[in-house]
């Protein structure tokens, strides 16, 4: 399934988890604040993303 692309509405953090709808997401931020979330089966799936969110971290350092 393809990433979506979505404008960030605040940039608080690097990463957010979307939980509030049926289906489940991880958003990460880029450099220009623009949220790319991934679609998550099962919440277990984040850490086949560790590397991005960490990469999304030491952005914010």
């Amino acid at each position: 399934m393809p990433h979506r692309r979505v404008p960030a509405l605040r940039a608080l953090a690097p990463a957010r988890i979307h939980v509030n709808t049926k289906q489940k997401y991880l958003g990460l931020l880029d450099e220009d604040k623009v949220e790319t979330r991934h679609p998550l089966e099962t919440l277990d799936e984040i850490y086949q993303h560790a590397d991005e969110i960490r990469a999304a971290v030491q952005r914010y350092l």
